[in-house]
Formats: C-alpha cells, structure tokens, sequence
C-alpha cells in the first residue's frame, strides 16, 4: 500500500510540475489552482523520480496557496506598516492547565455533509490549551492576550479592537459545508454541542474588519469551502480575507490536536526568528519530518498558507 501511494505521489508531481519546472535555487512556489489541485498537500510531494533516476526539490519548497491573481495582488498592493508581534489567541473550551495525557484526538469537522449543516457532538479538545501556553511562553506574556470557553462570543469578537493585535490565533472546532459557504464558521465558547454553541459564521467573519498580518485556523478543514469554479474555494480563508487580514494559515483535513500542538510550536518558534510565515510553514514541516512520532504526512502536509508570501512587516 506505501508503495502504491507513492508511486502515485511521484506521478502527481510529475504531471504537476515536469522534471525542470522547479530549480534548485527556487524557495517559494504560489499556486493559483481550481478544483482539486486547491485540496492538494503539495508540501507532500516525494522529491525523486525513480523512472528518470533524478531528484527534484519539492521538499525544499515552500508552497503558498492563493485564492486568485486578483486576491494577490490586491494583497500585494496593500500598504502595510511595521509593528511588533502581538497575538489575540482564541481557544474553545479547554483551560490551560486540562490534563495533556490523553492520545492526541482529531479536530473533527461538526459538518460531514456536503449538502447541509449537521449537528454533531464535538470532542474535547486536550491540547488546545497547551497550545495556548506555549504561545505564551514563546512571544511572552505582554505581547499575547488569551480568550477561552464561554467569554468568546460573536459580540465579543464584533466588538474587540483588532488593531492592537498582528496575529489571530483560533483553536477550536470548526463547522465546513462544502455547497454554501454561508454554513461554515467557527465554534465558540464550551459547548461540546453544535446546536446549542456560539457560531462564528462566514459572514460574521468576513465583517470582523481584523485587518490582521496572519490568521492562524487551528482546526480542521478551514483551508476548504464552497466551490466556485474559476473563483476557488469559499470558506474561512476568504472569509479573513474580505475582512482585511493579509495571510491565513488553515488546514486541508482532519487534523490530530497533539500533533498540531506540536507543529504549532515549532510554527511561532520559526516566526518569531525570521518573521517569516512562508519560513516558518517550512521549518515546521521539516522538524516534523525529522520526527520519528511526527514524520508521516498525515501529521504536517495539511498545514498551507495562502495569502502574502511576503515576510511580516
């Protein structure tokens, strides 16, 4: 079966990018896709074509999935000010000190459907509170502001001051619908319930006016959303977007909470030495690799970023 997928891995990348489309000196590779090349894990592809007996540096790259040439370069355009690192993280019905020693759960989706919203219980989330400590811990305690469980509302959030914070961090669960994307938000506060939660809509998203340098969705299938052909994916990353924020970093399946936590720490570790998200995306990638516990795919290529490829400023 290993065998099996990669081989079909190696013919992906060889019908994607053809022996010579990618130099040894390219670091940073944007794709402008439609249909499924917008779910592909590019940061997946093997690096060799045993038929040619060459290699090619698809591990060495840094791939950056945009929504659209027009979405690019009204973000390239954008006059942005520097200003220091300062993190507004959100995190859903875990308190920092929740026990971490049970096995790393999915992130699961409360909508499975592609036609409707279902309701679904949730599970808990064990790391997400660690996630929010190590945060801490590496940008400090003055340049990071933690809201949990119940005091995450749609009302806080319309009415929070975005300008003092660079960077929105969201661990929780999130809700996809892949035919409208009206249906797919964000779950607030504590409950393990849909029906009964705090949704954050893509509406609601879309007029929060963040006007953040990154988002950060940790939460599964945020990368994903409605289809429009020839327009891209409708979801949470668009819906940051038209609210003017310059970058999104979601996730293309059902992530694993311990390995996120994980990924997530050596992400800001990354950030906060370069200032760089594209860097940082392929820092964390590698070190995951290097991780026997984390090595497998599964674990790191479903992180992407889209947006400014551009370091913060």
């Amino acid at each position: 079966m290993e065998a099996r997928r990669r081989a079909l891995g190696v013919g992906l990348a060889h019908t994607l990018f053809p022996l010579g489309m990618i130099l040894s000196s390219t670091s940073t590779v944007l794709i402008i896709g439609d249909g499924p090349i917008e779910a592909t894990p590019f940061a997946a592809l093997p690096s060799s074509f045993p038929a040619h007996g060459t290699t090619t540096p698809f591990r060495n790259v840094t791939y950056v999935n945009e929504p659209s040439a027009t979405i690019l370069s009204v973000l390239e355009a954008k006059l942005r000010s520097p200003r220091e690192i300062r993190l507004a993280v959100f995190t859903a019905g875990q308190s920092e000190q929740a026990s971490i020693e049970t096995p790393g759960t999915e992130l699961r989706p409360l909508v499975q459907s592609e036609q409707s919203s279902v309701a679904a219980e949730s599970s808990a989330l064990p790391f997400a509170g660690e996630e929010s400590a190590k945060l801490r811990e590496i940008f400090g305690r003055d340049a990071t502001r933690s809201f949990s469980g119940s005091s995450i509302t749609p009302e806080t959030l319309q009415h929070l001051d975005w300008s003092e914070f660079s960077i929105g961090h969201f661990a929780m669960h999130a809700v996809l619908n892949k035919k409208y994307a009206e249906l797919t938000g964000l779950v607030l506060g504590d409950k393990q319930k849909a029906e009964s939660a705090d949704l954050l809509w893509y509406g609601d998203v879309s007029h929060l006016h963040t006007n953040l340098d990154l988002v950060v969705l940790s939460a599964c299938n945020t990368a994903l959303g409605e289809r429009l052909p020839g327009e891209g994916l409708r979801g949470l990353t668009q819906a940051f977007f038209a609210g003017g924020s310059q970058r999104v970093l979601g996730t293309l399946w059902e992530v694993d909470d311990q390995a996120t936590s994980q990924w997530m720490e050596y992400f800001y570790g990354e950030l906060k030495k370069s200032h760089s998200p594209v860097k940082a995306l392929h820092n964390a990638q590698q070190k995951m690799v290097a991780d026997a516990q984390w090595s497998s795919p599964y674990y790191w290529a479903g992180f992407v970023l889209a947006g400014d490829w551009r370091p913060l400023p």
